[in-house]
């Protein structure tokens, strides 16, 4: 009786392992075009929170590069002081850089921070997005023009400042945000 207990156990355990490597053959056996189809919908379906929270003044582009016009382009910027954010009709333009410089913030850049007008979004035919809005900080001005590929967080910033006469590039990922302990100076 012990020796029926011990095979049917054995060949129980043969028989979970067997199915074990089968789920794991069918998880690796996904075509090229079937993977290709998971990331787009994976990708539509990151899009469309995005899209819901720019409807809602809700989200924060964390920025890692910069461009000055005629100067080299500056990355690997830490997104914790380099950023836009927008929660209602309030928005915070800030940054800071890695040279050592003091700047308007003290942190080798500029923020910000105020009042928002209104937000101007279009979509184009292929899906892109462009948005613009101005921020009325107290200590200047900034108008913002934001470029986001369809299906994509990635995104390209266009920041004016009225106390800068040139436009800077800013490169990062945009994703929605919301924290109502942040309060933005208007």
């Amino acid at each position: 009786m012990k020796r029926v207990m011990i095979l049917m156990m054995a060949a129980l355990a043969f028989c979970t392992s067997a199915m074990a490597n089968d789920d794991k053959k069918a998880q690796v056996e996904l075509t090229k075009e079937q993977k290709k189809e998971f990331k787009a919908y994976v990708d539509s379906v990151r899009f469309n929170k995005l899209m819901g929270a720019i409807n809602d003044r809700h989200f924060l582009m964390q920025v890692d590069g910069v461009y000055f016009g005629g100067g080299p382009t500056e990355y690997g910027l830490s997104t914790a002081t380099n950023f836009i954010l927008l929660q209602n009709d309030g928005a915070i333009v800030q940054t800071a850089f890695n040279d050592g410089s003091m700047g308007f913030n003290g942190l080798g850049g500029f923020t910000c921070s105020g009042r928002v007008g209104d937000i101007d979004v279009e979509i184009d035919k292929k899906g892109n997005v462009y948005l613009r809005f101005h921020v009325r900080g107290t200590s200047g001005d900034v108008d913002v023009q934001i470029s986001i590929p369809h299906n994509s967080d990635s995104a390209t910033a266009y920041v004016s400042p009225t106390f800068y006469s040139g436009t800077m590039t800013m490169y990062g990922e945009i994703i929605p945000f919301k924290d109502d302990t942040i309060r933005i100076e208007k």
